[in-house]
C-alpha cells in the first residue's frame, strides 16, 4: 500500500488492494495460475528493481516490464550484475515488444 497515500495525494480515483482477497503464488506457479484466466504467458521475478519486482511475459512475444530499467541503460548502471541477469533471462524468452510503465514501448527485431 506503499502508493495509496501518493494516490490520495494527487486525487487518482482508485481502489486499494484487498489483501484478504489476494491469492499469494510463486512465480514457478504463475503459468498455470495464469491459464485460468486464459492468459498464456508467465511471471518472472526482477529483483533488481525491489525483492518484490515481477515483470510479466506472454507467449505473444509481449513482456510488461513495469519499472524494471530499460536493458538499453545497461552501460549506464555499470556494475550492477542482478540488473544484467534480470534482462538476460526475460530476454532468453525472446519478446518482441516490452511495455514499461513510464516509457514508450520498445520493439525488437
Amino acid at each position: 500500500h506503499f502508493s495509496d497515500a501518493i494516490f490520495a495525494r494527487d486525487g487518482i480515483a482508485y481502489l486499494p488492494a484487498e489483501e484478504k482477497e489476494a491469492e499469494v503464488i510463486s512465480c514457478g506457479e504463475s503459468r498455470d495460475f495464469l491459464a485460468r484466466m486464459g492468459i498464456r504467458g508467465e511471471i518472472l521475478s526482477t529483483p533488481s528493481h525491489s525483492p518484490d519486482s515481477v515483470c510479466l511475459l506472454l507467449d505473444d512475444g509481449d513482456c510488461l516490464a513495469g519499472d524494471l530499467e530499460p536493458f538499453e541503460y545497461l552501460e549506464a548502471y555499470g556494475d550492477n550484475p542482478q540488473l544484467k541477469e534480470d534482462w538476460d533471462r526475460l530476454l532468453a524468452f525472446g519478446p518482441k515488444r516490452i511495455f514499461y510503465a513510464h516509457r514508450p514501448e520498445t520493439v525488437l527485431d
